[in-house]
């Protein structure tokens, strides 16, 4: 479930898939990827599960697929999916030092979910790949919510070029540069999405840790300071932090930096941008 931003997009859509709402962006263009139009889908009843966002971002499909595209029905066309992070599971999988089978790292994986989550049976999980004596990043999504995208972009003629978290896809937009500005050094990386926030700090050995949470974004900058703390850090390192709505918390201070989404889109339809490098 990894982002793959493309020089070629094609005809097709960018969607943003969020609990209560379904960002869509309408893709043009052959070498370069080109916003047609976006929209923003409600959901009725929004739920836990993203199922019931599903539907919705099925309900419009049924009525704009053809048009959303720009090509006729029986032909395909490119789909990148980014997953709001309050539908995704994540853990930080330690490095198992090279003497694991792959099935033995798969299931040092599961073992790292549910220590934090308790039973993981229902979630698809995935690992994203690290270098050498690195901790990786681990995803779970719920396996429902996966094959009925599948689904529903298969029914449609939608070729489902990626399925991505947020977080995961906000990191690698933004990796080089963190990593330009900081070298070695510790930094922090967090995104806020509406109710949520997935901090993680990374230095030479990789992600050093990595936390969802559950919070109101004022309690961003406070939950920023704790982390400083639990990190055994002596002062709080260089920090980024991706929000589709920056004005929503305070100025902070001291070297940090905010990743905001330009022309202030709406959160899901920003979030739809992000998976294609926008």
């Amino acid at each position: 479930m990894s982002p793959s931003p493309t020089s070629r997009a094609g005809l097709g859509l960018a969607i943003g898939l969020c609990p209560d709402a379904v960002g869509i962006v309408r893709l043009g263009g052959w070498r370069h990827a080109r916003v047609d139009g976006h929209e923003l889908v409600a959901v009725g009843e929004p739920g836990t599960d993203g199922l019931a966002a599903l539907a919705a971002l099925e309900n419009w499909l049924q009525q704009n697929r053809p048009a959303a595209s720009g090509l006729r029905p029986w032909f395909s066309a490119p789909a990148h999916v980014v997953l709001s992070d309050r539908l995704v599971r994540y853990a930080r999988v330690p490095w198992s030092g090279g003497a694991l089978s792959r099935q033995e790292e798969d299931e040092l994986s599961v073992a790292c979910f549910e220590e934090r989550y308790g039973d993981m049976s229902g979630w698809t999980l995935r690992n994203d790949v690290s270098r050498y004596g690195q901790g990786r990043l681990a995803t779970a999504v719920p396996s429902a919510l996966m094959d009925g995208l599948r689904r529903v972009l298969k029914a449609h003629r939608l070729d489902c070029r990626a399925v991505s978290p947020y977080f995961v896809v906000c990191w690698n937009l933004w990796r080089r540069d963190v990593a330009r500005a900081n070298g070695k050094a510790a930094a922090m990386f967090a995104v806020a999405d509406a109710g949520t926030a997935v901090v993680g700090v990374v230095d030479a050995t990789g992600w050093r840790s990595l936390r969802s949470l559950r919070m109101g974004t004022e309690d961003l900058l406070p939950t920023l300071a704790r982390e400083t703390v639990l990190n055994g850090l002596s002062e709080p390192p260089a920090t980024w932090v991706h929000c589709p709505q920056p004005g929503e918390f305070g100025t902070p201070s001291g070297n940090f930096k905010i990743l905001s989404t330009p022309n202030s889109l709406p959160a899901p339809v920003a979030m739809a941008m992000s998976g294609i490098g926008r």
